[in-house]
């Protein structure tokens, strides 16, 4: 069985993820602990980027159900998917907000216009990027208060990438970043000062690991080199940035305070990782979760 979107629930307990039996992608679930899975739909549409509600009790994912890609979400325990929203456009990686009331996610304009939007389930939506979209949007992910947004917006025409905030009613947006290179894939920390992001800074041809305060200010590098470096996430004290650079053929998960101090390798050999989450209630170094850099290298 192929494996890939591993995503963990807020308590560290299981995970959701989707998996290609004879072809067909579903979502499933898989105790932590035990190791027992379970599936959660066969429809046999696409499936991808499950996201879970704080509350744990619902998951938000993208699927191909209606032919074109939507946002559904499924209750854990039971229940059948339902759509996010009724609008036309495609839609993409969703998520919850802090008070599970709302899923921020992508609408997708065209193959370089994309925007982000916040919505209740079954309800309209309310653009927080640009309207209509001029940019390519992608990641939104929420302040650990609920009130800002921040995603990487991408102008084709400029070639730049930025990490930009704007509070979830899409007033205040603003670029926190510079406006150079291309900066991509923000995480919040968890007391919602700053917001690690991945980007590509001239010289450098490789992507590097900087943090900005929430505000725009303080941008540095935090690791970079001769790596790749391929996700971040906080641990959940907020004293480290965990990550995965590539380099030696494989890659290869460290941790780092924001300060650039205190660099240790958490998992090396066997290593060809490229995803990582975090179990709030337990240590990060024991239970950063990497997952195989290519699906089919997972059976």
């Amino acid at each position: 069985m192929e494996t890939a979107d591993v995503a963990l629930s807020p308590d560290g307990s299981q995970a959701a993820f989707v998996a290609y039996e004879k072809g067909l992608p579903d979502l499933y679930l898989v105790n932590i602990d035990s190791g027992q899975v379970r599936r959660l739909t066969e429809d046999g549409a696409k499936v991808s980027t499950p996201s879970w509600s704080p509350d744990g009790r619902r998951i938000a994912f993208q699927s191909l159900l209606d032919k074109t890609p939507k946002i559904y979400v499924v209750a854990v325990d039971s229940g059948t998917p339902r759509r996010l929203t009724s609008d036309a456009f495609e839609e993409a990686t969703p998520s919850f907000s802090p008070d599970g009331r709302h899923v921020a996610y992508v609408r997708v304009v065209g193959r370089k216009e994309s925007q982000i939007r916040v919505a209740e389930l079954g309800a309209s939506s309310r653009a927080i990027g640009p309207e209509p979209a001029k940019t390519l949007d992608t990641r939104p992910v929420w302040a650990p208060d609920g009130k800002s947004i921040a995603w990487s917006s991408h102008d084709d025409k400029r070639r730049v990438g930025r990490i930009m905030v704007a509070k979830i009613d899409g007033t205040a947006a603003r670029p926190v970043s510079a406006d150079s290179g291309r900066a991509n894939h923000p995480v919040w920390s968890p007391n919602g000062r700053e917001i690690g992001f991945l980007a590509v800074r001239e010289p450098s041809i490789r992507q590097s690991l900087f943090v900005v305060g929430a505000d725009g200010g303080n941008e540095r590098e935090v690791s970079g080199g001769q790596g790749e470096h391929l996700t971040v996430r906080w641990s959940a004290d907020g004293q480290q940035l965990v990550f995965i650079r590539f380099e030696r053929g494989g890659g290869r998960v460290f941790s780092i305070r924001p300060d650039r101090s205190s660099e240790r390798e958490l998992l090396g050999d066997p290593g060809y990782h490229s995803s990582i989450e975090i179990i709030p209630t337990r240590d990060a170094a024991r239970t950063a979760l990497a997952m195989p850099m290519a699906p089919n290298s997972a059976r």
